[in-house]
Formats: C-alpha cells, structure tokens, sequence
C-alpha cells in the first residue's frame, strides 16, 4: 500500500464516506485530480485541514488521518507509561511490607500518576486543590458545563449529528 492509501482509509473511516469519488468532492477536487494525486501518492493534506477548519462541528482529527497517529495517542502512551513506573514499584513490595514501605510506595504510585497529567492537567489539579470549598465547586460546575457542550475529539460523532455527508457516489 502507498502512503495515499492508508490515509485515504482513514479519511473514508473519520468522514464516513465510502468511496473515493465521495472523499474527492468533500475534499472539493474534481475525481480526475483526486486520482491524478492517487497516482503520485500526494494526498491534499491542505484540502483536509481545510475541510477540519470549515466543519469544526466534524472533529475531524487530522494528524490522525495523516498520520494514524494522534496527538491523543501519543499522549495516552506517556501517561500509561508514567503509571506503569508506578505499577511497577507498587508490584515490588514484599508481601510482609511494613506500613511505612507500602506508604511509600503509595506516595511513587501517586507521583507516577501526577507525572501521566499534561501541564495544563497539572495546573488545574494544583488550582482546585488550592481553592475554597465554593471555589472548587465552581470549578467542577464550570467543567462540567464546558465538557458538556465541547465534547471530545477523537471518536467521531454519529453521522445524524455531525452533518457530515454520507455520500455513496
């Protein structure tokens, strides 16, 4: 398979289209020059991320049709790589571990999960920890709204509520 193709999958898999006339029109090339870049392996990255910049209702995540490798992934192995340290220290307490070992090693298991938060995860902890009992929970009441009208990228929406176009051209 030529680079083109895997991220020509992708892009199929993240629009929900099925063909390559469907991916070529939604991308705004004619079919012949969608297939003229098949055919010197030259995907319109540009056409796609501005495809991204148009539909942000889409969360289209455009490193990973380009890359098969998001920005979220890279970030959840750094952080199951931090706790698996963490793991690792807890797995190498004896069985008759004294309170004081298994404390500390609690304490490892605990700076190993801090450690998997990004920095801005890190601020935020720090500031909720920080703040007066109102202060944090304005701050939950303030997350939770945020996180319930912004979902996550990543997976995409079901097709009823993306607008996307389901093509089968």
């Amino acid at each position: 398979m030529t680079s083109f193709e895997p991220i020509l999958l992708r892009a199929k898999e993240r629009l929900g289209l099925q063909t390559d006339k469907a991916v070529a029109k939604v991308l705004g090339l004619s079919e012949k020059a969608f297939n003229a870049r098949k055919a010197r392996d030259a995907f319109p990255s540009d056409k796609l991320w501005a495809l991204a910049a148009q539909h942000p209702e889409w969360q289209l995540d455009v490193d990973y049709v380009l890359t098969g490798d998001s920005a979220r992934q890279q970030e959840l192995r750094r952080r199951l790589a931090a706790v698996g340290h963490g793991r690792d220290a807890a797995l190498r307490l004896p069985p008759d571990a004294t309170s004081s070992q298994r404390a500390e090693a609690l304490d490892m298991v605990t700076r190993a999960e801090i450690q998997s938060l990004s920095e801005d995860e890190q601020q935020l902890v720090g500031d909720y920890r920080r703040s007066s009992d109102a202060g944090r929970a304005a701050i939950l009441a303030s997350v939770a709204a945020i996180a319930t009208a912004s979902p996550r990228s990543g997976a995409p929406l079901p097709a009823k509520s993306t607008g996307k176009p389901r093509t089968k051209a």
